[in-house]
């Protein structure tokens, strides 16, 4: 597992700096998409994507891109696709690499918020609720956590403590 998670409002999509973000839609929060960019991530990807599938926060999308993966990696999304229905979403692309699978998901997006997690992340089943809840109480425009990778001996090494999230307003969140 690599990378900090982020949800962040859409291009275009912003909320005026220190007001609780509100949903579009049942007024219960944001509608939160999770961009994930997968390539070759066969051995990884289906509990990914179980991962954001058991995610506590109701309003919530998943769209997966398979970057050209020369694996089993299309597959075993578009099955998974087929059992999940509506909530998730595979789009399959030539391979361009990680910013053009991102960029792509993030057009194939529609909620008010984005997180991006990688095809070989697994997530705390509350992470989403937590990042959503962080914006909420600051009205900040970002929210990060750190992320633990794991030991061949299953021990985690924590980036940063656990569920510390890091919330920033504009213009802090471009610096």
């Amino acid at each position: 597992m690599s990378g900090e998670y982020m949800a962040t409002t859409k291009a275009g999509a912003g909320h005026p700096q220190n007001q609780p973000a509100q949903s579009k839609s049942d007024g219960g929060g944001p509608s939160v998409s999770v961009v994930v960019p997968a390539y070759n991530v066969e051995d990884y990807v289906v509990a990914c994507v179980q991962s954001l599938m058991r995610q506590t926060y109701s309003d919530l999308e998943i769209v997966v891109v398979d970057d050209g993966s020369t694996d089993r990696t299309g597959q075993l999304l578009d099955g998974l696709a087929e059992i999940e229905g509506s909530r998730l979403k595979v789009v399959h692309q030539s391979n361009g690499g990680l910013s053009m699978a991102r960029n792509n998901g993030l057009a194939a997006s529609s909620g008010d918020f984005v997180c991006f997690v990688d095809g070989d992340d697994q997530v705390a089943p509350d992470m989403i609720s937590v990042l959503v809840a962080a914006l909420d109480v600051t009205g900040a425009e970002l929210a990060c956590c750190g992320h633990a990778t794991y030991t061949p001996e299953g021990m985690p090494s924590w980036s940063v403590p656990p569920y510390r999230v890091r919330v920033e307003r504009q213009p802090e969140a471009l610096e």
